[in-house]
């Protein structure tokens, strides 16, 4: 029977590439909320720059124009920050897709090594059954000429 010397270590990899899939996902879906997050930013910045050019047609005092102004000069801040936000979640993203790279390569390296040496038992294990069936056809035959 077929025994990996190296089984433990195999299992230890497998278990750190499964562990830096959860952090990849993890990270993934961070990231989609941070953009998600942003576009809202953006997509109410831009309604209230409608609205403050609808009101470029009609009656308005400056006391609303410089509210919508300092509202949006808020949202600006909002967006800045929030576009920070998400190229550091990126950042994040693309380091773990990485580490994750590099713990699959590491498995798939421990794979191959355990493949090769199942191959090398199969090989040997054929060798001795061909010799074993070898001796006893010689034994057959020296016990038939006596």
């Amino acid at each position: 029977m077929f025994n990996f010397k190296l089984q433990s270590a195999l299992n230890y990899r497998k278990s750190i590439e499964e562990k830096k899939l959860v952090d990849f996902s993890e990270g993934k879906k961070l990231l989609e909320k941070e953009i998600k997050t942003l576009e809202a930013i953006l997509s109410e910045q831009a309604e209230l720059l409608g609205q403050l050019k609808k009101m470029q047609g009609g009656h308005f005092n400056a006391a609303d124009v410089a509210l919508y102004l300092s509202y949006i000069e808020l949202f600006k801040e909002k967006k800045n920050h929030q576009q920070e936000v998400v190229q550091k979640a990126s950042r994040e993203v693309d380091a773990q897709r990485e580490a994750l790279l590099e713990a699959l390569k590491n498995r798939k390296s421990m794979d191959v090594l355990k493949e090769n040496q199942f191959q090398e038992y199969q090989e040997n294990m054929a060798a001795f059954e061909r010799k074993a069936s070898d001796e006893t056809a010689v034994l057959r035959f020296a016990r038939r000429n006596k």
